[in-house]
């Protein structure tokens, strides 16, 4: 534990436990309720097995007890363990209870923890945006009253979800502001967890040096400590030993902790397939990709029999790379079929899964207050934060009508991104993602706010330009043809280059809205025949 100095209170805890300056009523260990759910909400960062059997005895107690509160954050400590276990839906709908008891009650500390399940639960299922929102709104609620592991949780998690969430260069304040809160509380186990997560994101962004030192630092707490990293840490560990270039030691780390007599506990479902697959890549770059079959295998078998169904795809297709390798074509070839249609169930589970989640999150009183924003929501792609065919489907018409009515004109312009499927084939899809969300960002920032854009599907998108007519719209989809080409995407992609091409369209005198739409099509196929990255605005919509 970190050192307090005399006549300071640097936090809730001290080598005998969590300090509180109210006991609300006394457990068998001599510990306050509120004590007890501390501890039980900083373990989920350092084993999940049997937290929830333990919450829920504790949520009875504080009941018995009259302890409101102590009851309610026990049951948010289930809901935790019930989102990393995968079963977010569960995890949603217990949220939406105690969130409605506790807005009954007016309790801020509770409501700050319902929306920082919220924004974790949300974040798994993809809906971006709506996790994010959830996040900064957990990080309100709390002052500098409000518990400290708390303040350093929900801090961590805003963090978290903000740097992966942009594009490009990535803030550390949130980060440097939760490990100041982990230093003044003191306790080891979430100091390893801001540690871990800025490791992560250092290794995520290319930032080797610094992931490295921050693994040291990380380890130096370990071991300081006495404390034990969960798989989910030492595969952080391992990921970023293993760009440094210590393979061996990556390797031993990973299987030690797999493995070994002693397996390392787990904070996430998703925890050992993920460690499975790090150990795949790290034995195939020294020995081969058959090295990598047995650990892939594992994989496959562990996220099959849990419904992980995107570990199963991850390790569907890095299996059919095995075999490829091998000569066997034709097992590589089911392979990919099986692993394009695991992605593929994995994009329609999470479709369905986030509609089920907003709407039990928004079914709530708080929901109703906000309704507003929650169409707004429903209105945007989960993955880019753009408008979605909803929103066009309900705007366009509108501006349709306005543009025949004043005479003002209304162009828009298709765009969609050269050669995208072989970026999703052959780097991965989670590097499409990110070519995906950052064009969204240079598109929105060219646009707005002369009009809008939509993510009309997969790699195209639409451009609204309210007020412009062809040359104008033109010269907007120049600008952002020029910004795709001029965005740093070597840190991404490498050498792959990622460009777009743009038809553009106005509004003829009959307003037909599909004619405009098919003439914007047209001339986007006709860049792409005339050598992509480029526009074209020949065709009139008839």
């Amino acid at each position: 534990m970190g050192e307090t100095r005399e006549g300071e209170d640097e936090g809730p805890y001290d080598a005998a436990g969590p300090r509180v300056a109210a006991v609300s009523g006394l457990g068998a260990n001599g510990l306050s309720l509120e004590d007890e759910v501390a501890r039980l909400e900083i373990d989920v960062y350092s084993n999940l097995d049997g937290l929830d059997a333990k919450a829920r005895e504790l949520s009875e107690r504080a009941r018995a007890a009259g302890d409101r509160s102590a009851e309610l954050r026990s049951r948010l400590v289930e809901a935790d363990v019930l989102a990393r276990s995968h079963d977010v839906i569960a995890a949603v709908e217990l949220v939406r209870v105690v969130q409605d008891l506790a807005a009954t009650e007016g309790d801020r500390v509770v409501l700050a923890r319902c929306h920082a399940i919220m924004a974790n639960a949300l974040d798994r299922l993809g809906a971006r945006v709506n996790s994010l929102d959830e996040a900064e709104r957990a990080v309100q609620l709390l002052d500098e009253s409000s518990p400290l592991h708390l303040q350093l949780d929900h801090t961590m998690t805003l963090a978290l979800l903000t740097s992966s969430f942009r594009s490009g260069t990535v803030s550390f304040d949130l980060f440097d502001r939760a490990l100041e809160l982990a230093h003044r509380l003191g306790e080891p186990t979430m100091q390893l967890a801001v540690l871990n997560n800025m490791a992560w994101i250092r290794y995520e962004s290319g930032d080797l040096d610094a992931a490295r030192s921050t693994v040291e630092d990380l380890l130096a707490v370990a071991a300081s400590s006495g404390t034990r990293l969960n798989l989910s840490t030492i595969d952080t560990v391992a990921r970023v030993r293993f760009e440094v270039g210590d393979v061996d030691g990556a390797e031993a780390l990973l299987r030690a902790a797999i493995d070994g007599p002693d397996p390392a506990p787990q904070t996430d479902s998703t925890a050992l397939p993920g460690a499975l697959l790090s150990l795949a890549e790290i034995v195939a770059s020294r020995d081969g990709p058959g090295a990598s079959r047995e650990p892939l295998e594992a994989c496959l078998e562990l996220a099959s029999g849990h419904r992980l169904l995107e570990m199963e795809a991850r390790a569907l297709r890095e299996l059919s790379r095995v075999h490829a390798s091998e000569g066997d074509f034709e097992q590589a070839y089911r392979m990919h079929v099986t692993f394009y249609d695991r992605w593929e169930q994995l994009r329609a589970t999470e479709g369905e899964a986030q509609a089920a989640a907003l709407q039990a999150l928004y079914d709530t009183e708080l929901a109703r207050r906000r309704s507003r924003e929650f169409e707004q929501l429903a209105q945007r792609d989960p993955l880019t934060g753009l408008w979605n065919r909803r929103y066009l489907s309900d705007r366009l018409p509108r501006l349709v009508r306005i543009a025949r009515r004043t005479g003002r004109p209304l162009s828009i312009a298709v765009a969609d991104l050269d050669h995208f499927k072989r970026i999703n084939d052959e780097l991965s899809h989670e590097m499409g993602d990110r070519v995906l969300v950052a064009t969204a960002q240079l598109m929105r920032h060219v646009v707005e706010p002369t009009g809008f854009v939509v993510r009309f599907g997969g790699e195209e998108f639409l451009l609204v330009l309210p007020g412009c007519d062809r040359d104008a719209a033109a010269v907007v989809a120049e600008d952002v043809c020029a910004a795709m080409r001029s965005h740093p995407w070597r840190e991404d992609v490498g050498t792959w280059p990622v460009t777009v091409s743009i038809g553009v369209s106005t509004i003829g005198p009959d307003g037909d809205i599909g004619a405009l739409i098919a003439a914007g099509d047209t001339n986007m196929y006709q860049a792409k025949r005339d050598g992509r990255d480029r526009v074209a605005t020949a065709a009139s919509p008839s």
